[in-house]
């Protein structure tokens, strides 16, 4: 019994510390994996989404059919900079100004094989 307990309490060959370096790698590369997972999961598809927005705006042109942030529907009179003039009720000649930034979509294919038809139909007629 003594023998055992004089064999734990005698101390063991400690092993040498890994290199600096090799700690380093080990604490940073949990840290890198996270930053890499957000990326992908949260970042990257953020600006995908505002990449496509963008695009959108830009190719708004007159008779649109759009949709504006606070749910309402109308179609695009003019457009003037950065402000879109939107006819919203056809009868009594409504329209209001907004900034190209409210609308949120444009209706369908149906909006984007016309303009498609027409500068077909332009180019034909040059």
């Amino acid at each position: 019994m003594l023998n055992l307990i004089l064999t734990l309490i005698q101390d063991k060959p400690q092993q040498p510390a890994p290199p600096f370096g090799q700690q380093l790698i080990a604490m940073l590369l949990p840290i890198m994996l996270c930053f890499l997972i957000f990326w992908f999961l949260l970042i990257r598809p953020q600006k995908k989404e505002a990449q496509k927005k963008q695009e959108m705006l830009n190719s708004l042109e007159k008779d649109d059919h759009v949709w504006i942030a606070p749910g309402i529907y109308g179609i695009i009179e003019r457009i003037k900079g950065d402000q879109v003039i939107v006819k919203i009720d056809e009868s009594n000649d409504v329209k209001i100004r907004v900034m190209k930034s409210a609308i949120i979509g444009v209706e369908g294919k149906a909006s984007i094989e016309k303009k498609e038809d027409n500068k077909k139909e332009n180019q034909i007629s040059k």
